[in-house]
């Protein structure tokens, strides 16, 4: 999901507006977004599962928090998002609700990489593997499924709302601020 080749369909809407804008937004405005202290703490605790000397590497990857709080996770911001309360406070749940759901996209990656290697370097140095790589895709698939959900709600939230979000923006540089926050973050 492109969600800037999205709102490129619905671009008249914006573009003066954030044309306008950005020119008011001194070069040093642009800034990385900090990373989370969701995705910073569990890529850490992901890092020590996988990088653990215990033989059931596997099992503990399973048994994470993460796994077992991620549907709950998943749950709230879709109940965030799809509020149809579009003040400027909306486009900042908007943007840290981007940001969540590129937070856990990466998260996967690095789980799915992550002990997929690992399974590489156990079968490569003869140790006893504790899964195959198809049970890591088994166990992942469902998770991957909600978070490309939760991009599907973003989208759709956010194209269904782009006139009113427009508008908003026109009149407030704060969800201005942080509608243009949002599309860089998928650029």
């Amino acid at each position: 999901m492109m969600l800037l080749s999205m709102m490129k369909t619905k671009e008249t809407y914006m573009t003066m507006a954030m044309m306008k804008f950005k020119r008011q937004i001194p070069n040093n405005h642009k800034k990385k977004l900090p990373q989370s202290n969701f995705l910073s703490s569990n890529l850490k605790e992901l890092k020590e599962v996988i990088n653990t000397t215990d033989e059931d590497a596997f099992t503990k990857f399973c048994d994470m928090d993460l796994f077992s709080t991620l549907p709950t996770a998943i749950h709230r911001l879709q109940s965030a998002i799809e509020t149809d309360d579009l003040t400027r406070d909306k486009c900042t749940v908007i943007r840290s609700t981007c940001r969540d759901h590129l937070d856990l996209q990466r998260f996967l990656v690095e789980a799915d990489f992550g002990m997929k290697a690992r399974l590489n370097y156990d079968e490569k140095s003869g140790a006893s593997s504790s899964a195959k790589k198809e049970e890591v895709n088994e166990f992942l698939s469902p998770f991957s499924k909600d978070v490309y959900e939760l991009g599907e709600v973003i989208e759709e939230s956010i194209l269904s709302n782009i006139g009113s979000l427009a508008n908003l923006a026109l009149k407030n540089s704060t969800a201005m601020k942080a509608l243009i926050g949002t599309v860089e973050m998928y650029e």
